[in-house]
């Protein structure tokens, strides 16, 4: 937008994604990290009753709204507003009651109105006229088993850092600082229904107490295939972690390369050093609940910074379960989940309103945006359409 029209001025509330806006609003840090003080505590606890539970999200949210109302008394506003009401992502994962049913209480009790009171000082400050509103979220949740088996925690002797172990490997403690001297040669990464594993080149750090040089990338054969094949082999047999047996759908790796070059897509690891195209694996192997796989985790993984996405990638049976029973996550235990290619993980809800606006001239600026195959980055297009269209 500040690339069309260097003089655009915009306001960011609460956004993970800030850059070039003029403003950054934000709700006093205290009142974050009780959110997610209260988000670890309850994922363990279940407390007395669902508006207890949610207390500490909806004063999170609502603080957010009063810092941006309170904004909205400048005297010049913002050619673009961005809100964002995180509450609703952090109870869904935490809520007794499982997350469909979650999500709906909140939303029609905490941010219906929250939205109320937003949408009531811009139409006092005539800011919605000629304005386009637009309202979408994060991806979904999946219900899960709200237990230590189907969570696939760090639990060393029962977790997949167990099988690293098991499999040679020094692995990174679980937190967020190490000394600058440790000496692991391998780093778990968990996302739910992904875990993403990081292999250093271990020919320089055999040894204890030598550390590895995280610059270098690792060797296939020697470093990354032998974490393909203790994963695989476990899954089948339970040889290693016998607890972890059938937890996986898909183990899938890469040859690594050079950190300043493209890195190659991740292909399904079957055994025996050998691997598979994801699309010829998954025509062979049908996940009907899957959404474009193959070319999600081509945007994930290729690339210049393609290696942040792991030399082995993990994908627990998740989203390719039809009942949480089956289903396995990468966390301490929850009630709900996501990360998985799932439809129920991948939809999100685009709704675009304009006061006094035709439902069809919407709906053809929104089509010819999102294209015929609609996607999340291609918001953004939509919403330069919206910018660039006289008001």
């Amino acid at each position: 937008m500040r690339q069309e029209d260097p003089n655009v001025l915009v306001w960011v509330a609460m956004h993970q994604f800030y850059a070039g806006a003029d403003r950054l609003l934000v709700t006093k840090p205290t009142v974050v990290v009780e959110a997610f003080e209260a988000y670890f505590q309850e994922a363990m606890t279940k407390l007395a009753t669902q508006k207890q539970s949610w207390a500490t999200y909806e004063e999170l949210d609502e603080q957010v709204m009063d810092v941006v109302i309170g904004a909205l008394d400048a005297e010049t506003l913002p050619d673009v507003l961005t809100v964002y009401v995180s509450g609703t992502d952090l109870y869904a994962h935490v809520a007794a009651e499982g997350p469909d049913i979650a999500r709906r209480a909140y939303l029609r009790e905490v941010v219906d109105p929250q939205l109320d009171r937003l949408a009531m000082k811009l139409r006092a400050r005539g800011a919605l006229d000629g304005r386009y509103v637009v309202v979408t979220s994060d991806h979904g949740h999946t219900e899960v088993v709200h237990d230590e088996s189907h969570a696939l925690t760090t639990k060393e002797e029962h977790s997949p850092v167990a099988v690293l172990r098991k499999a040679g490997f020094r692995v990174r403690p679980f937190k967020l600082e190490v000394a600058r001297d440790d000496d692991f040669q391998a780093v778990l990464a968990y996302q739910g229904a992904m875990a993403y594993v990081y292999v250093a080149d271990r020919a320089a750090c055999r040894e204890q107490k030598q550390v590895c040089d995280w610059s270098r990338p690792p060797r296939y054969r020697e470093d990354v295939l032998p974490v393909a094949d203790a994963f695989y082999e476990n899954n089948k047999d339970g040889s290693l972690v016998p607890e972890l047996k059938g937890a996986l759908d898909m183990v899938l790796t890469r040859p690594p390369r050079p950190y300043a070059e493209e890195d190659l897509p991740f292909a399904v690891y079957v055994g025996g050093g050998a691997v598979v195209p994801v699309e010829t694996y998954l025509a062979e192997h049908p996940h009907p609940n899957y959404v474009d796989a193959p070319s999600r985790l081509r945007e994930l993984a290729v690339g210049p910074h393609g290696e942040r996405a792991g030399d082995v990638l993990l994908l627990a049976h998740y989203g390719d379960r039809d009942t949480p029973d089956g289903r396995y996550y990468f966390a301490d235990p929850y009630h709900s989940w996501h990360g998985s290619p799932s439809r129920k993980d991948s939809e999100i809800p685009l709704i675009v309103a304009r006061a006094g606006g035709s439902t069809d001239a919407i709906r053809s600026i929104v089509e010819h945006a999102l294209g015929e195959h609609p996607h999340q980055q291609k918001v953004s297009d939509l919403l330069l359409s919206l910018r660039r269209l006289p008001r």
